[in-house]
């Protein structure tokens, strides 16, 4: 961990509440049903004995890094497995994205970001009859990703290959999405950008999750601008998560919780 979010975390854990501190219906609800339930589902074995299987693959790969790059990882030449060991979100964030999904019922799903496809995984199994679009900036992740759908034979996973700058405006145009995980380029500039691309649709998302908002200061600043949008009306801080709710005619509230 940085300073930063050291420094952060140690806030977030003082101040952050759990079900006794949540005074909105919705989001206590939300909390119980969805960040704290520890329930097992049928598919989470067979996508983390496949999460095994990325963690002991030697193969290397040429990585194009079209993000904010990785605090771990520099070379270009890496092996798959030091990408799932670095870059997959952990085994409970991809859980959680799960049961997200499961209690918000979402009819249309984006992320951005796919790496080697776990979480997209996660994502398709909790919404198995609409298609989940991903997309991957770097084509031979993206090769590997394609495998982990065909491996764990899950058909609803659109994969679009490409810059999310290239990608996202033509996406938006042909398709509304109420569902929006953002795990890719971790930058203050990119993070606003594509937060306003995404509002600027007739029909904006309902939800908008973005990852590692504690990553650097300028993903610290993107969030607290972005909670601050009069479009959102609910906030969940998670530390490793942030969750941005549109829920038009709620009082406007941010949440720092305990997951």
């Amino acid at each position: 961990m940085s300073f930063h979010q050291i420094k952060s975390y140690l806030k977030h854990a003082t101040s952050a509440v759990n079900a006794h501190g949540i005074h909105s219906p919705f989001v206590f609800d939300l909390y119980n049903e969805a960040l704290r339930d520890d329930r097992e589902y049928y598919i989470f074995k067979e996508i983390e004995a496949y999460r095994t299987k990325l963690l002991n693959d030697h193969r290397s790969i040429h990585v194009t890094d079209l993000g904010a790059g990785s605090h771990k990882l520099k070379s270009a030449e890496r092996k798959v497995s030091e990408i799932a060991k670095t870059s997959l979100k952990k085994v409970r964030q991809a859980q959680l994205l799960f049961r997200l999904a499961l209690s918000l019922k979402p009819k249309s799903v984006l992320e951005l970001g796919s790496s080697l496809g776990i979480t997209t995984s996660y994502l398709a199994a909790a919404r198995p009859k609409i298609t989940i679009t991903t997309v991957e900036g770097c084509p031979e992740i993206a090769a590997v990703a394609k495998q982990t759908f065909e491996k764990l034979k899950q058909g609803n996973i659109q994969l679009e290959v490409g810059d999310f700058d290239d990608m996202l405006p033509s996406l938006i145009q042909d398709s509304t999405f109420d569902f929006v995980f953002m795990d890719g380029n971790h930058s203050y500039e990119a993070t606003i950008r594509y937060v306003n691309l995404l509002l600027s649709q007739n029909n904006p998302p309902a939800v908008i999750v973005l990852d590692d908002i504690y990553w650097s200061k300028g993903m610290t600043k993107a969030w607290r601008e972005t909670i601050a949008r009069p479009e959102f009306q609910l906030s969940l801080d998670l530390f490793e998560l942030g969750i941005l709710l549109c829920r038009p005619g709620m009082e406007k509230q941010d949440f720092r919780l305990k997951v």
